[in-house]
């Protein structure tokens, strides 16, 4: 069994969990800072842990296909594509690998631009904490998608982008 069978279950469970707080209606940024982070409220950071450590190493490790499958696992889980996060800050080796990783699996979520904001954020992050970036850019990119979603160009090529700007 590949890794959309052996994760799909785990995927919808933290879906149904997270999707009433993503699908919520929009506050303002004042209660928005009063509130949990959304893996918190649900109850679900353990597990959520658990399952993004657990594809991670299955994304690193797989084929092209498996990574596929990982990727499209995110796409269709968009709630859990938005609420999940690596538990280290990008400001080490170990933490920036972590994000970049879901960064790459995620495949750009919904909107290009919010993940090209997040690679240049991460980037910047690790780059100023002294962080040797552009090995770690480099495995990434090796193995994030090389399709272009929505016209601004593939993960692969946002990481590499990010990279030159940084490196």
């Amino acid at each position: 069994m590949g890794p959309a069978g052996e994760y799909e279950t785990r995927f919808k469970f933290l879906e149904e969990k997270l999707r009433p707080i993503a699908k919520r209606k929009k506050i303002d940024k004042a209660a928005l800072a009063r509130r949990q982070h959304p893996l918190d409220e649900a109850g679900v950071r353990p597990q959520a842990e658990s399952l993004l450590a657990d594809v991670a190493d299955a994304y690193v490790r797989g084929s092209e296909g498996e990574r596929e499958a990982i990727r499209d696992l995110f796409q269709k889980h968009s709630s859990v594509s938005w609420a999940i996060r690596p538990p280290l800050a990008p400001t080490s080796e170990g933490g920036f690998r972590s994000w970049l990783l879901m960064i790459s699996m995620v495949d750009q979520g919904r909107d290009t631009r919010d993940a090209i904001l997040l690679v240049s954020k991460t980037t910047r992050s690790a780059a100023d904490a002294g962080v040797n970036i552009g090995p770690i850019i480099e495995e990434i990119a090796g193995i994030s998608s090389d399709e272009d979603r929505y016209g601004m160009g593939s993960m692969r090529s946002i990481l590499l982008s990010a990279q030159r700007r940084n490196g």
